[in-house]
């Protein structure tokens, strides 16, 4: 069919171009009416203010600071120095930034020490309907129901991933298909896809491949050192249990629930009773392709798809465990941004580093309503999903991605948890006695915390 314009219809259309760039110049006008009057605002970051430093990054701060009239400045530190420089700065009187960008479990300690400003009316119903709907979870941001962050998600661009990422489980299609494994695609479909899965498949794929004694092809592993607590944790979640629960109106530790020790023996049972994950680096091995299954967030893959890995991969979910009725997608690695406590007009400065952040909308590189097609469209073209079947994994961990559990961070970070949970990990200590002896001290620090 040929489509006639008259030279009216032109001038119609025309004028509709026009009118609906003054609105988008309208919106963007409403929410930037924010003027800091070329004043200095620093941002301080775990080691990513080079992520502005050069090429269209770099463009878009200047934009912002144009757009602001700001002048925008970045100092670091590394992971292990962050919460201490905010504390000793914020004990002085001088902060070490106006904004603070980090991983959101070193965002919930300093929230919980009462370094951070809360949110309240700013991180609000009007604020998620600007985030993209993959960013929405509440728990991103809040602590015990107060809200002391907003979203950064594009942090991770610059690592040629377009957003945080759920741990799941990488297998390595082509040695599944030589050993006759089940296709863990339709082990997933079918709701097969479980702890003793993970376990028969693991065993069969552990073998000796050059009858010299020794292993040399692994079942499953994480990325480092056979398996990471905070995989071992993800192992905790899906399993559909948590630390804590609420009884009687009151936190309470949960640390001797069957269901939770069931979820950390786990990997004790596949290191030392099946030797089927043994103390080695699961990334390299996935990526030469003497690893079955690799469990990691979708940048442990990074190394498979910059060594070039000639065999195939597919992703998957995490198996669930006993105690669950379906798969759940966790974020483990979740950075976000945050204000120091009195700080001078929070409102104007979340709208700032929402826009140097590119995380709400009007500022964001695509339309809100595209933002998570485009990114796995991302995925796809630069070498992380593979095949059809990845890429609705994806987009079903997406649809649904939530923290691990409960105050995850405050759970890790108190004394002899970390130790414990590796201890069981390496068949040093039973998950049961190990924190049957932590529980009152988890206990008293909740109960300190929570003010309960």
């Amino acid at each position: 069919m040929k489509c006639q314009m008259t030279g009216n219809s032109r001038m119609c259309v025309v004028a509709l171009l026009a009118i609906c760039l003054v609105l988008c110049m309208v919106q963007i006008g409403l929410a930037t009416h924010y003027d800091f009057n070329g004043e200095t605002v620093r941002v301080y970051t775990m080691g990513r203010g080079a992520f502005f430093s050069e090429g269209p990054n770099y463009a878009w701060l200047q934009e912002v600071e144009e757009m602001f009239n700001v002048k925008i400045e970045f100092n670091s530190t590394g992971a292990g120095n962050f919460i201490s420089s905010v504390v000793t700065g914020m004990i002085a009187g001088d902060p070490p930034g106006d904004i603070f960008w980090t991983r959101h479990g070193i965002t919930m300690q300093l929230a919980q020490q009462g370094m951070l400003q809360p949110l309240h009316g700013i991180i609000n119903d009007e604020y998620y309907q600007r985030i993209p709907e993959i960013y929405r979870n509440r728990h991103f941001y809040e602590q015990v129901g107060t809200p002391y962050a907003f979203s950064s998600n594009d942090d991770f661009a610059h690592q040629g991933i377009p957003f945080h990422n759920p741990v799941g489980i990488a297998w390595n299609k082509d040695m599944f298909a030589e050993l006759g494994l089940p296709d863990l695609y339709e082990l997933q479909e079918s709701g097969d896809w479980t702890y003793q899965a993970l376990i028969d498949i693991a065993i069969q794929a552990t073998q000796d491949t050059t009858g010299d004694g020794e292993i040399d092809q692994w079942g499953v592993a994480g990325y480092s050192g056979g398996i990471h607590w905070h995989q071992l944790l993800s192992t905790v979640a899906s399993n559909n249990v948590d630390w804590v629960v609420m009884e009687d109106g009151k936190y309470t530790v949960n640390v001797t629930d069957p269901a939770f020790l069931d979820a950390l023996q786990l990997w004790q049972d596949l290191r030392i009773l099946h030797n089927a994950s043994g103390s080695i680096n699961g990334r390299a091995l996935f990526a030469e392709g003497s690893l079955a299954m690799l469990v990691s967030c979708m940048a442990g893959l990074t190394t498979a798809r910059n060594s070039g890995m000639e065999q195939e991969w597919g992703w998957v979910y995490y198996p669930k465990g006993p105690n669950a009725e379906d798969y759940a997608a966790f974020v483990h690695m979740f950075h976000v941004a945050s204000l120091p406590l009195g700080v001078e007009n929070p409102e104007a400065l979340v709208e700032l580093a929402s826009a140097l952040f590119r995380s709400m909308d009007p500022y964001m590189a695509q339309p809100l309503d595209e933002y998570l097609e485009s990114g796995l469209d991302k995925l796809a073209l630069d070498g992380f999903i593979t095949d059809r079947e990845s890429y609705e994994t994806f987009r079903r961990m997406y649809s649904d991605m939530r923290l691990l559990p409960f105050f995850r961070d405050f759970f890790v970070h108190q004394d002899g948890v970390q130790e414990a949970v590796t201890g069981i990990r390496d068949g040093e200590v039973f998950a049961l006695p190990a924190f049957a002896a932590l529980q009152p001290a988890l206990q008293a620090a909740l109960d300190e915390y929570l003010g309960q």
